[in-house]
């Protein structure tokens, strides 16, 4: 007779931890100005330029590996707790499957915030500006933001290719650190490449985004089919969180300095025939 074959128990180590350890460094409250001074213009410097000349060797976004590899781990471990469940009941496959899922979310949230995270507490930019600057009305940023989304979806079909992602990001190099010093942050040393992600371009269409930096790869996402005129305000909002900016909003106001500070680039602007 053949025998039955039969699953142990495996062991979950740092199940307690990890969640610990991550609960810790994420709810202890560290002053913003030790962030900024031993984190965001330090670790976080030397960080940056190791992890982005390592992710722009790669011809592809490391982003796409690690969703991938997560995707097949998923599938992997859900296929065992589907035999856990069979030969040592629900309760253990669920009791099992919440150690593991709680021991992940631990490990991701430390990893998150030793690569970029940390960048959330750092002191704000307007320290960087002298005098108070003027808070405009949130309903109306957000129906400009409407207005533009629904412009550029427009238009999109109609735009010729041009204004190569790689083209952008050399010409835009100086003015990004030009924009950088002139706010007192520390200048980026190592650009990262931009790239498009196979796995989220479909998912950043539907849901309107125009790109990311993958915290865990320190690299720059952007959407592939943007509009050649919207093209380099993504890059360099991208290089802003490269730059150690968390902060949408200081992300898009160092973006936009950059931008203002390079020199016109006439054919990202042209139309096609329609």
């Amino acid at each position: 007779m053949a025998q039955k074959y039969s699953m142990n128990a495996e062991p979950i180590r740092f199940s307690v931890l990890a969640p610990v350890i991550a609960v810790i460094v994420a709810l202890v409250p560290i002053p913003a100005w030790i962030v900024d001074d031993f984190y965001s213009r330090d670790m976080y410097t030397w960080l940056q330029k190791l992890m982005t000349s390592a992710t722009n060797i790669l011809p592809f976004a490391l982003l796409d590996v690690i969703l991938i590899v997560a995707i097949l781990a998923v599938l992997r471990r859900t296929y065992r707790l589907f035999h856990v469940t069979r030969q040592r009941g629900l309760m253990d496959a669920l009791w099992e499957a919440a150690r593991r899922i709680v021991r992940a979310v631990g490990f991701a949230v430390i990893l998150f915030l030793w690569a970029w995270g940390f960048n959330y507490r750092r002191l704000p930019l307007e320290t960087a500006l002298g005098g108070t600057p003027p808070a405009p009305a949130v309903d109306a940023l957000k129906q400009a933001f409407l207005d533009s989304a629904a412009l550029a979806a427009r238009l999109r079909p109609l735009v010729q290719p041009e204004g190569r992602f790689h083209s952008i990001a050399l010409q835009l190099r100086e003015p990004m650190n030009a924009a950088l010093q002139s706010l007192s942050r520390s200048p980026l040393s190592t650009f990262s490449e931009p790239k498009t992600s196979l796995v989220l371009t479909p998912y950043f269409n539907a849901a309107g985004i125009t790109g990311m930096l993958n915290p865990f790869g320190l690299e720059t996402i952007v959407l592939p089919d943007l509009l050649p005129f919207e093209r380099p305000f993504v890059v360099a909002h991208e290089w802003a969180h490269l730059s150690g900016h968390a902060d949408e909003a200081e992300a898009s106001a160092i973006g936009w300095y950059a931008c203002m500070k390079g020199d016109p680039i006439p054919q990202f602007y042209h139309l096609g025939n329609s």
